[in-house]
């Protein structure tokens, strides 16, 4: 029964071989809708302040630090112990360990890969995100945004005097910008494709071996035979398939 049944599967299939071209169709909806949909993001926030500006990273006096400094080294600004386990919270990381890596350090690996702090002319930092998470990409940069002016206005309040020389606070320049990327392929989507492919694959073999199964008419000599209660005197062969098997030989 089983044998017969993939036989007559595979039958149907040969016979209705173009049917398989559409398994392409799901993957074409799909490449269409990921052109279609942002999937990278570049998140900014510019903020003004003075180009000797310091910066208190701790209540400790030695933690001072120099804007250029940070510019050159911005894992002393971003990898802060403290600014981690509060951007840890306010991201609400709870996710196991994957791949024996902790939270933190996947956090850690985020920030490294996505966040950088850029210097434009004399007066403009840019704290610039770049990644696939808008949501998160909006919270990193506003989280660092907003540390980076307190931690200079820590200073400033600690010293006044350098108030009274001219120093100014520094301010946040308008609201994020976010320009969203698009992209007509990527590698991360091929895995994705492949298996939306086999998939669609399998489901048309599948609807093509149900057709043939409960299709009515007779499908051999000998299931006539079954059917009339009468035995098989002759047959005619089928003549396309006389034919197709000449052409293949020629």
């Amino acid at each position: 029964m089983i044998h017969f049944f993939l036989r007559l599967s595979l039958k149907g299939i040969s016979k209705r071989r173009q049917w398989l071209l559409m398994a392409f169709i799901p993957v074409i909806i799909y490449w269409v809708i990921s052109a279609a949909i942002p999937d990278r993001f570049i998140i900014r926030q510019e903020i003004s302040i003075t180009s000797g500006a310091l910066f208190s990273l701790s209540p400790r006096p030695s933690d001072l630090r120099a804007l250029q400094e940070l510019i050159s080294t911005p894992d002393l600004f971003f990898l802060d112990r403290f600014a981690l386990s509060l951007l840890a919270k306010r991201l609400d990381i709870r996710v196991p360990s994957i791949q024996n890596q902790s939270p933190k350090s996947l956090l850690i690996s985020k920030i490294k890969q996505c966040l950088t702090l850029q210097m434009i002319g004399k007066d403009t930092v840019k704290i610039v995100y770049q990644g696939n998470d808008r949501k998160q990409g909006e919270i990193m940069v506003i989280f660092y945004s907003e540390r980076f002016i307190k931690q200079a206005k820590d200073y400033l309040m600690m010293n006044p005097s350098v108030v009274e020389k001219g120093a100014i606070a520094p301010r946040l320049i308008g609201r994020i910008d976010v320009e969203e990327k698009r992209s007509l392929w990527r590698y991360d989507r091929l895995v994705p494709a492949l298996i939306l492919f086999f998939i669609s694959l399998i489901g048309l073999s599948v609807l093509i071996a149900l057709l043939e199964w409960f299709k009515s008419s007779f499908r051999s000599e000998r299931h006539i035979a079954r059917y009339l209660g009468v035995p098989i005197l002759g047959a005619l062969p089928d003549l396309n398939d006389i034919v197709d098997n000449g052409r293949r030989k020629a």
